[in-house]
Order: C-alpha cells, then structure tokens, then sequence
C-alpha cells in the first residue's frame, strides 16, 4: 500500500468509530454532530483540497476520492460534507490571492453554500453589495465561510456582456454576516444539514469575486496539477459519495472502475500542465452520472430484496435508499446530466453551462 493510501486509511480508522456513534443524531437533529465536525477537522479531512501553501493536504485526486467513498460508507452526511466543502476550498483557484489567503488563513475553515437561485450584485466602490437566497449550504452550520452566484445589476436592471448575457459572480462571503434560513426537510442525507443561507444588503469585496468565466487563470496558491481538473471533478466527487452509501457487489465496482479509472487518466493528463477541457472531461462528467445512477439501481436491489426489514427505521437499508436517491438529484451528477453530455458528443450546444468553465 502507497504512503497516501496509508495515510488516508488511517485517516477514516481514525475518525470511523466517533462518525458511527453520531449518526442517528445527526439525522435526528437536520446536522452533523458537533463530535462528528470536530473528527474531521481533527484528521485534516476538511483540508483535503486545501493548497499546501495554506496549510492544506493538496491530495491527489484519486486517494481523495476513495477516501470521501470510504467515509460516505460509514456516515453518509460526513461524507458529504467533507467531500462537498473540498469542492468548494477547490474551487476558490477563482478569486484573488488576497481573498484566498483571507479565507485559508484559518486551519479550522470550512467553505459552504450553493449557487441556485441567484442572487443580486449591486456593484460599489471595490465590490458589490449581495442580496440573495441560496439553497443547499450543506455544512452551514459549522462554516465560516459562504458561497453564492449572484447577477450584477446595473440599477434595477441585469448587467449584460457583449453577447446580451447577464454577467454573474461567484462570491465568498463571511458566515457570520449571513442567516440561516433552517428549512432543510427532506427524503434523505438529513445529517448534512443543507438549510438555505440568505444575505440582505451585505458588502463584499471584489477580491472575493469572480466574474463567471473560463478557470484557466488560478490563483498562485492553486497552481498545482490537482487544480487543472476544473469544475470537471465535481460529478466525480458526488458519485464518491453515492458509491459509499451503496455498497453492492456488481453495479458498485463497475461505477467503482469507470470513476477512479477516469479520475487516473485525467490526473496523468494534467501532469503535463494542461487542464481538462472538453475532450477530456467528457468522461469525467459520464463516470460520475453512470456511477451514481448504479449506486441508486444496486439500492434499489437491495431495499427490494430487503422486504418489509428495509421499511423499518430500525433498520440502515431504509436510511440507504433515502440518502442515495436524495444524492442522486445533485445537478452536476443527475441522470438529466446523460443529455447534457450527450449533445456535446453529438456536437451540439449543451444545456448546462458549467461545461464551458
């Protein structure tokens, strides 16, 4: 076994026992318990995606990605959580070196939040003022940082580019300056605490914002070969998780094989300092839709050949099939996102945007 494999084996033994006795609150309560927070940030878990110029582990992908489904085996909102505030830390290669350093700064960060539905940006002297609503901060409860898109408005009106499409940011902006909208009632992956998070009026600076564009200019801390993936392992990392809760023989190893196998091959292109664009993130974005698709079809497997056992909240096979079909609507890793691909083989336009970031 390689050293990183080691590493983050001892890492998930580490923390396994403390996630397994948090679980049942966690579903209970609509968040992650306090225990469960504190062993993930303790195993360094929550730095996963962080730069090493931060303090951060800057894992390869791959180990990455095995740990996340390890976790997701045993506690199904740890995993999710851990895996979704890494996309997010990932993802800051966007804003400035300032703002970047401003977030990471702190070893306890923890980056959560969504993009939908946008919000406002009113610019202003060195930044814009937010207003907005966003759903799914998964995490929320325990950040110190937030995310939000938002559209610039100019007056009452959206600000349009050169080709008639309103510009919208992405944004980062203190947990403490947003509310908690507590509203995550939901089928399943209870534990992840994924409330609304809402802004009223809020200054934030520009230099942690990010006019929505191609990611080929990350900041320096981000200019590893990890950070060239893009927005392209972001599916990867969903069907981590979904693969995790799952755990059947034939279907799972064959999403198992399709994701870490694709996640290999990007993460061999990308050491000759070239991003994935979309030739080669193609496959990324099917391995994550197929293995989360397979992940709901062997649970679906099991909770029918469960009877009346997987009906019973006594019972795991029930919290099973509520986490991976809650999971599975993701947007960048749904099975709407087959068709989406689908055009771009065929040459065509895609209906989801991200694919041209």
């Amino acid at each position: 076994m390689s050293a990183t494999a080691q590493s983050t084996s001892d890492r998930v033994a580490k923390i396994e026992p403390i996630l397994r006795a948090h679980a049942a609150q966690a579903e209970i309560e609509r968040r992650l318990a306090p225990q469960a927070m504190a062993a993930l940030h303790d195993a360094g878990i929550m730095r996963t995606w962080v730069p090493k110029a931060y303090g951060g582990l800057q894992m390869n992908p791959v180990p990455a990605l095995k740990m996340f489904e390890e976790i997701s085996r045993i506690d199904s909102a740890a995993g999710w959580i851990a895996s979704n505030s890494s996309i997010i830390a990932f993802f800051c290669q966007v804003i400035s070196d300032q703002g970047a350093a401003e977030m990471f700064s702190d070893p306890q960060t923890v980056v959560a939040g969504g993009w939908f539905p946008p919000g406002k940006a009113v610019p202003v002297r060195d930044g814009y003022r937010l207003t907005g609503q966003w759903a799914f901060g998964s995490g929320c409860h325990y950040a110190n940082w937030l995310t939000g898109h938002v559209l610039v408005n100019d007056g009452d009106k959206p600000r349009l580019d050169a080709n008639g499409n309103p510009v919208s940011l992405i944004t980062f902006f203190r947990a403490s300056e947003a509310e908690i909208v507590d509203n995550w009632n939901t089928l399943g992956m209870r534990g992840t605490g994924s409330h609304d998070v809402r802004l009223n009026n809020v200054f934030v600076p520009a230099t942690r914002c990010f006019v929505l564009s191609a990611l080929d200019r990350p900041s320096s801390a981000f200019s590893g070969p990890l950070y060239r993936f893009g927005l392209w392992i972001v599916p990867l990392t969903i069907a981590t998780v979904c693969l995790g809760i799952a755990r059947a023989r034939a279907l799972i190893e064959a999403g198992q094989h399709y994701v870490y196998g694709a996640a290999a091959g990007a993460w061999e292109y990308v050491q000759s300092g070239r991003r994935i664009e979309m030739a080669q993130g193609i496959p990324l974005a099917l391995a994550g839709s197929f293995a989360v698709e397979a992940s709901s079809n062997a649970v679906d497997l099991v909770h029918a050949s469960a009877g009346t056992t997987a009906i019973r909240n006594e019972y795991r096979f029930q919290q099973y099939f509520r986490d991976v079909h809650t999971a599975s609507q993701h947007g960048f890793a749904s099975i709407s996102r087959f068709e989406s691909i689908g055009k771009l083989m065929l040459g065509r336009q895609s209906d989801w945007a991200f694919y041209y970031l």
